[in-house]
């Protein structure tokens, strides 16, 4: 099922990126609501007639491929993928469907070739650190596995998976306390304290485990090339990121980019929608950076890091606890409090469209911000109350909030600062259409009065010193941030 989600999320990334004529777009919803529910025969009909008419529909060509994989006609899928390809050069779901593809066909020689050119694309930060692929597939037994690898591993995060398709087993071998372990739904199998062992003496371990021997034990061979072993990117402290000298009362806002903000205060520093690097948005989050706790809007990858793509490990150390839920938190001087609100329309309907609004309360200044909330209802406004610095989504295209929405909430609230966020970084994202549906601030900025540009990324507020009348302030993107 985490496969399932996984490639739905993909192919609906895939989908958005692509202008569909009406009745195209209609079809191809038909081919993915009938592959969803395992009827690959209907789905390839819509597929075909789609394909007929525009042969250069990437989405498609994609979605025809995994029919393929599912029929284990790989030689057709990884054709598929192929043309895909050709439509839009290394964009990641072709990319990572034909090297499986080439995988489970036992094509090591396309495989290797397509493995180094994804790994090209990682070192020049074309694609993220984060990226899994699927090297292989083997029988044991009765049993039926397949191997996915990750280049890159951190603390907690894989080094490689091993997946028994229909069965709850799985196998990973991590990387805790710098040692690898092979564990098994969490149970340690064996223990590597050496270094990272070789894939083939993990393999080996896999098998004996999977048919019910015992694995081995004592020495083990080395990995000759292992991976590449990075941080975690937001850790409690970091010597590179001293907490900034504040006073009792004051705030310190500083803009990450898109809807990330980090608070600052005499006595924690709060993280608020970290992103995941490269994924929709089309540049990196930063490498370093130091957070005691972090709020979650919504599960969205442009706003949360630790969902993208279904499951991987968060990109923040154990220690620090984010937050989610609606609810009533409280972390040294700052009260949190999470409001229950609703994504806008009409994203976000496979999590239930569920979006909560945090409200910090600081020496006085109450500071909001909205994440991906659509309109607010009578109920948002009176828990809100009283707010003094408003953080919300606005850009030109109106992706998120339309203008009348815009200034609803403006005058039901009456802000003295309004921060807009979640608009394109026309400085970061290399295609003038990405992230698709997504506009600048400068056309809506142009329309609006008040309005404060800063020229860095942090500024420092007080209760006593805010202006009694509205202004917009716009800040620039962290220097951390790049593309």
């Amino acid at each position: 099922m985490r496969g399932m989600r996984r490639l739905f999320f993909l192919l609906l990334v895939a989908s958005s990126a692509l202008a569909q004529a009406p009745d195209a777009a209609q079809k191809l919803r038909d081919a993915q609501k009938a592959f969803g529910a395992g009827d690959c025969v209907s789905a390839q009909v819509k597929l075909h007639e789609i394909l007929a008419a525009d042969s250069q529909n990437y989405v498609a060509h994609l979605l025809t491929g995994h029919c393929q994989l599912r029929d284990k006609n790989y030689r057709g899928a990884a054709a598929e993928f192929r043309r895909a390809l050709e439509i839009r050069a290394d964009a990641p779901p072709a990319l990572l469907a034909l090297i499986q593809s080439y995988a489970l066909a036992g094509d090591r020689a396309h495989r290797d070739a397509e493995i180094a050119h994804l790994r090209t694309l990682i070192d020049a930060g074309k694609m993220a650190k984060t990226t899994r692929y699927v090297r292989e597939q083997f029988t044991v037994v009765d049993k039926n596995v397949i191997a996915n690898e990750y280049p890159y591993v951190s603390l907690l995060r894989s080094r490689y998976v091993f997946e028994i398709p229909g069965s709850q087993q799985r196998l990973e071998l991590v990387l805790r306390d710098s040692q690898f372990l092979l564990v098994s739904n969490d149970k340690t199998v064996r223990v590597y304290d050496r270094g990272e062992p070789a894939y083939e003496q993990v393999v080996a371990d896999v098998k004996a485990f999977v048919a019910g021997k015992s694995v081995s034990s004592g020495k083990y061979t080395v990995a000759s090339n292992p991976a590449v072993i990075v941080p975690f990117p937001i850790t409690t402290d970091d010597p590179a990121d001293p907490r900034l000298s504040l006073k009792p009362g004051q705030v310190a806002i500083e803009y990450i980019a898109h809807s990330c903000f980090r608070i600052h205060t005499a006595g924690t520093r709060l993280l608020i929608d970290p992103y995941a690097s490269r994924t929709w948005l089309g540049y990196d989050f930063p490498a370093r950076l130091a957070a005691d706790e972090i709020l979650i809007t919504h599960p969205h990858y442009d706003h949360d890091a630790d969902v993208l793509l279904g499951g991987q490990p968060a990109p923040w150390t154990p220690n620090i606890k984010a937050l989610r839920d609606p609810g009533s938190y409280k972390l040294a001087d700052v009260a949190i409090t999470g409001i229950r609100g609703k994504h806008a329309d009409p994203w976000g309907k496979e999590f239930g469209q569920t979006n909560t609004i945090w409200l910090l309360e600081i020496g006085g200044l109450r500071i909001a911000h909205l994440g991906d909330n659509g309109r607010l209802t009578d109920a948002n406004l009176q828990e809100l109350g009283r707010v003094d610095i408003l953080m919300m989504p606005i850009d030109s295209r109106h992706h998120i909030l339309k203008e009348p929405e815009i200034q609803a909430i403006r005058a039901a609230l009456h802000p003295r600062i309004v921060i807009p966020m979640h608009y394109r970084q026309p400085d970061l994202e290399t295609s003038p259409d990405s992230p698709e549906g997504l506009g600048d601030i400068d056309p809506w900025l142009a329309t609006q009065q008040n309005v404060i540009r800063l020229d860095q990324n942090i500024a420092t507020f007080t209760a006593d010193a805010l202006l009694p009348s509205s202004v917009i302030v716009v800040f620039p993107h962290s220097a951390r941030v790049t593309r």
